[in-house]
C-alpha cells in the first residue's frame, strides 16, 4: 500500500501561526489573529480577510445595493414623467396641484419610497437626515391638527362616518359663507333646505 505524502506546511504560514498573526488577503497587511473574525473552516480558525476590510466590503455592498435602488427609482420617475401630458385647468384646486406634483414620483407610495431612499443615502447623523426627520414630524403634526388622521372608510362605523360628513359640511358652509341649512347636492348645486321646507305643498 502506497502512502500519500502529506503536504508540508508553508514555512511563512508556520511562522505567522506561531506568532499569532495572519496575512489579510484584502489589504495585504499582517495583523494579529484578534483582528480577524473566527472561521472554523479555516486551518487557523480565522477568516482570510481582516475585520476592517470585511466592514469596508459590507459597506460597499450596501452602498451598491442603495445605488441600484436609487437608479431604479430615478428610472421609474423619468418613465412616468415621459407619460405626462400638458394641460389642465387654469384655476386648479390644491388637490389637483398636489396630485400633479406626486404623479412623476409614482403617487404617494412612490414619493415615500423616494424620500426613504434619500434618507438612506444620507450619512447617519447628517443635517440632511435631521431635516427629513423634522419634516416628517411637522407633517405628522399637521395631519393630526387638521383631523386628517382618520380611519379608512371601510373601517368606520356609521356614527363615525356621519361625524366626518357633518364636519366637512360645516367647513364647506363656513368657507363659502353659506347658511347652516345650505348643502351641496350631487350635481354640484347648493340647495337651501330651509327654503325647500318653506315652499307650499302642491
Amino acid at each position: 500500500m502506497v502512502r500519500r505524502k502529506q503536504p508540508s506546511e508553508d514555512p511563512i504560514e508556520a511562522v505567522e501561526k506561531a506568532a499569532g498573526v495572519k496575512f489579510c488577503t484584502s489589504c495585504g497587511v499582517r495583523k494579529s489573529l484578534g483582528e480577524f473574525h473566527k472561521d472554523e473552516s479555516k486551518e487557523d480558525g480565522h477568516r482570510d480577510t481582516c475585520k476592517e476590510c470585511r466592514s469596508k466590503i459590507n459597506e460597499q455592498k450596501k452602498q451598491d445595493r442603495l445605488d441600484t435602488k436609487l437608479a431604479e427609482l430615478e428610472r421609474e420617475g423619468l418613465e412616468t414623467l415621459a407619460t405626462l401630458g400638458s394641460g389642465g385647468s387654469f384655476d386648479p384646486h390644491i388637490n389637483e396641484v398636489f396630485e400633479a406634483m406626486l404623479r412623476p414620483f409614482g403617487g404617494v407610495n412612490g414619493w415615500a419610497k423616494n424620500l426613504f431612499a434619500t434618507y438612506l443615502a444620507c450619512d447617519p447623523g447628517s443635517q440632511k437626515r435631521v431635516k427629513i426627520h423634522d419634516m416628517m414630524m411637522q407633517l405628522a403634526g399637521k395631519v393630526t391638527s387638521l383631523g386628517l388622521a382618520e380611519r379608512q372608510l371601510e373601517m368606520m362605523e356609521e356614527r363615525d362616518l356621519l361625524n366626518v360628513m357633518r364636519q366637512h359640511l360645516v367647513e364647506y358652509q363656513e368657507s363659502n359663507k353659506l347658511s347652516s341649512t345650505a348643502v351641496p347636492n350631487l350635481e354640484g348645486e347648493v340647495v337651501d333646505l330651509k327654503e325647500v321646507d318653506d315652499e307650499p305643498a302642491e
